[in-house]
């Protein structure tokens, strides 16, 4: 969930309505207010992390620290409710339940569209609807979220409005106005699903080998002794990288392009847009090789060459960094190996005014095939004689994905 946490912390403190009659009928308007008041800043708490994510360290997700586990919420309202109940303040450990039950309601709205780790510190395993890998779930994983906030924002108001608004006209007005709204919005969500990316991708907070390591931390995510980036099948689903690779990028191409470029918080990034500076990881991401963990493990190594550090949230996103990180990892050629080399499916082509193109694959005439993102043509797969019209040629390319596999897999 991305907007409604508040709302739908506002609804969980209804939970404690059978407990409001505990306080003074002098008090009990007031008990109210206070546990709405709390359940809505318990739905916001959670995501204070981002605050520590986006402003000092973005080297791992938000959705793995502290903040986001009801061990957290859970231990710290036992102690407080005892606390009250010994003192006798009903209002206080009302209270103390509205919070924890808006935060929890955050961490149940958080597995709808992620994962989030429910048994911690018992398991540090990720628990979410997408768990269930049903393909239905996991390629709309989003617009269900949307869909859910939706309904979350209904019922916010709804009460709202039967709170505050004592006459019965007003009431069915406003309510009828509400539901107009509500249709509506469902409506756009749903046009709009079809141009946001959805992803048959690797579930990321999932643990493929079972080795307590989430995916999109594991260099060896099928624990087979190979890492993602050199396996010839990252996920051991059967399929190549490289056949992958092919499927996945024509999921791109009926995608919006985010044209804040990463917008306030990569909100839209979030929503489903797609940029070019973070097409290399998206992409790359649905085949089981995690460009950021890749780039992390290069620059503890040697951080020579890179513009960002983990810390910062644009460090996999940034077109330099990823040049330095293939030329560090020797999987770059320029000048005279780029001129003598030849392009493969998954290639990362550099051009000399920072764009990058994956290729995609190749024509029926044996023409490479080229994944273009670009603020002004939008998301489409293209011949490289139109982006070398656009862009001029390429200086670089990264051979990202073995080679073996994919002349064998042209041939069939």
């Amino acid at each position: 969930m991305i907007f409604a946490h508040g709302p739908f912390g506002f609804l969980s403190s209804f939970l404690t309505k059978p407990l409001w009659s505990k306080v003074s009928k002098k008090h009990r308007k007031n008990s109210m207010y206070w546990s709405m008041a709390f359940g809505i800043l318990g739905g916001l708490f959670p995501d204070i992390d981002l605050f520590y994510y986006y402003l000092f360290n973005a080297s791992a997700s938000h959705r793995g620290f502290i903040t986001h586990t009801p061990f957290l919420y859970l231990s710290i309202a036992f102690v407080l409710i005892v606390v009250f109940w010994l003192i006798k303040k009903p209002i206080g450990y009302i209270s103390v339940l509205a919070y924890t039950s808006g935060a929890l309601s955050h961490l149940l709205a958080d597995s709808i569209g992620a994962q989030i780790q429910w048994l911690y510190p018992f398991s540090h395993h990720f628990y979410g609807i997408s768990s269930f890998s049903h393909e239905f779930i996991t390629s709309n994983a989003l617009y269900l979220n949307f869909l859910f906030e939706g309904i979350v924002f209904f019922f916010f108001f709804y009460v709202l409005i039967r709170l505050f608004s004592k006459r019965r006209v007003v009431q069915y007005v406003l309510i009828g106005v509400l539901l107009l709204t509500w249709m509506s919005a469902t409506t756009i969500i749903t046009y709009g699903n079809q141009y946001i990316y959805h992803g048959k991708i690797v579930i990321p907070y999932n643990d493929n080998d079972a080795d307590r390591i989430p995916n999109y931390q594991d260099r060896d995510m099928d624990g087979d002794g190979i890492n993602n980036i050199d396996d010839l099948d990252s996920d051991q689903n059967g399929k190549s990288n490289v056949e992958e690779m092919i499927e996945h990028a024509e999921e791109f191409t009926n995608v919006w392009y985010d044209k804040t470029e990463g917008g306030f918080l990569q909100i839209p990034a979030r929503l489903g847009l797609v940029t070019n500076d973070d097409i290399v990881r998206r992409l790359y991401a649905t085949i089981g090789i995690f460009v950021t963990t890749e780039m992390q493990a290069d620059y503890q190594q040697n951080f020579d060459g890179y513009i960002l550090s983990p810390a910062e949230t644009n460090f996999d996103r940034n077109n330099m960094n990823i040049y330095t990180w293939l030329s560090h990892i020797g999987r770059l050629e320029t000048e005279e190996s780029f001129t003598a080399g030849r392009n493969q499916i998954g290639d990362i082509l550099f051009f000399e005014n920072g764009h990058i193109g994956i290729v995609s694959g190749f024509t029926n005439m044996g023409e490479d095939q080229i994944l273009d993102v670009h603020v002004k043509r939008g998301i489409a797969e293209v011949s490289m004689n139109q982006i070398i019209q656009w862009e001029g040629k390429p200086i670089a390319r990264g051979k990202m994905l073995n080679s073996d596999p994919l002349f064998q897999t042209i041939l069939e």
